[in-house]
């Protein structure tokens, strides 16, 4: 749980306890929703009068707005007056490519969405015209919303391949022609022209960021998130802060080897990465190499007939199905592998898995604790907690991107000045 203790007089400037306690109850209110003075006053442990004077402040900045009356006590008491956290004091613009398309959204600060425009953006487009085509919907979402730039807290753009966050580089674009090390940000920076933060980062990040908004205990603990789709990446949660390494290279965990001996060569060059062994197309090819051997399986007909999906084949394997449960014991394996491996270098308490495989079921769950469980060590830590994301899938990624560009903007101290 967020510790929402003030900041007393100590050897701290009074400034710098009136700035901290603002964003202290600033947090507060952005957490929990509604609330009266006094169950303001009563989290922070401050006196109802500071704690007015401080939401007096932010509404005047217009951070906080009112909104309206309680329910009296049952002595029959005055009904307090409701305060909550102004969503639309300050907007997000998250860009996103997908299947072909470059999906750009504005968002208030509570992920709602208020404008999505999107342009075509191939597989083959040029960098020079990808950066074009992220301005040009900046653009098209101010221009359309008639929301000024001055009003956007942040503009983030979710990228494939190694990413350097820190300084807004694209170290390597994996599934893209292009040349290593492109400066993104500052070159999206300034084909807009405009005085507005610009977030760079691998979109599995932002995914993985997005698990804040759902479960609040993953804000005081550590969790890793591991997308798996075509593509694979993860993301590293430490008290509500998304790390980052020197590079760009931290939670990139679709080019750990997992199989040594695999002849799948992946796109960054290497065999044997954990993205090229559990795609839903490697799950899918070794089935149409082994099916002949399974003639009583439950895909045994789609795979003859080269109409299986990797859902069939979870859902074969929740039935109880052999040579399903087989398939997916092998999966199990290479997840079970990098898990391992990530509990060794950053030993987490929460393992989330985001991405195809949350529709893999309880088999698939099972058979990952079970392989584990004959791995070195992990009987020691037995409070490992593994578990699929139940965020919507679609929409995961704009939530991350929102709440990472707001929780940035709100941690600039020279807001509460």
């Amino acid at each position: 749980m967020t510790d929402f203790t003030a900041v007393k007089q100590t050897g701290d400037k009074p400034r710098n306890i009136k700035s901290n306690n603002q964003k202290l109850v600033l947090t507060l209110l952005r957490q929990s929703g509604v609330m009266s003075l006094s169950e303001i006053a009563e989290k922070v442990k401050l006196s109802k009068t500071t704690v007015a004077k401080i939401v007096s402040t932010l509404v005047e900045k217009g951070y906080a707005i009112s909104v309206g009356k309680g329910s009296s006590t049952e002595e029959g008491g005055k009904r307090p007056e409701l305060f909550t956290f102004n969503v639309t004091c300050a907007y997000t613009i998250a860009l996103q490519n997908r299947h072909g398309n470059m999906r750009g959204v504005l968002m208030d600060l509570a992920s709602h969405v208020i404008l999505e425009n999107r342009c075509s953006c191939p597989s083959d487009i040029g960098y020079e015209d990808y950066v074009s085509a992220s301005a040009g919907l900046v653009k098209e979402l101010l221009a359309e919303s008639g929301i000024p730039p001055e009003k956007v807290c942040g503009i983030v753009l979710g990228c494939d391949g190694i990413v350097d966050p820190v300084r807004g580089i694209l170290r390597f674009s994996i599934h893209r022609k292009w040349n290593n090390n492109m400066p993104i940000a500052a070159d999206l920076k300034s084909q807009l022209d405009l005085d507005i933060p610009i977030f760079v980062d691998n979109s599995c990040r932002f995914y993985g960021y997005a698990e804040l908004e759902k479960k609040e205990t993953y804000a005081s603990g550590s969790a890793i998130t591991i997308f798996t789709s075509y593509s694979t990446g993860g993301c590293i949660l430490f008290k509500g802060q998304m790390l980052h390494g020197e590079n760009g290279f931290m939670g990139e965990y679709g080019h750990i080897i997992v199989e040594p001996d695999s002849k799948i060569r992946c796109s960054c060059g290497g065999y044997g990465c954990f993205e090229t062994v559990v795609s839903p197309d490697a799950l899918i090819n070794a089935a149409y190499e082994e099916y002949k051997e399974h003639p009583e399986s439950s895909i045994y007909e789609k795979a003859k007939e080269e109409k299986l999906e990797y859902t069939d084949i979870f859902k074969a394997a929740n039935q109880g199905d052999a040579f399903s449960c087989a398939l997916m014991d092998r999966i199990a394996r290479y997840f079970a592998i990098l898990i391992h491996n990530i509990t060794l270098l950053h030993d987490p308490q929460n393992v989330i898995i985001e991405g195809v495989y949350t529709e893999a079921g309880e088999y698939f769950l099972s058979s990952i604790r079970r392989a584990l469980n004959d791995m070195p060590f992990y009987k020691i830590k037995r409070n490992l907690n593994i578990t699929f994301s139940t965020l919507d899938p679609e929409n995961a990624f704009l939530s991350g991107a929102s709440r990472y560009a707001a929780d940035t903007y709100f941690d600039n101290e020279e807001l509460y000045i």
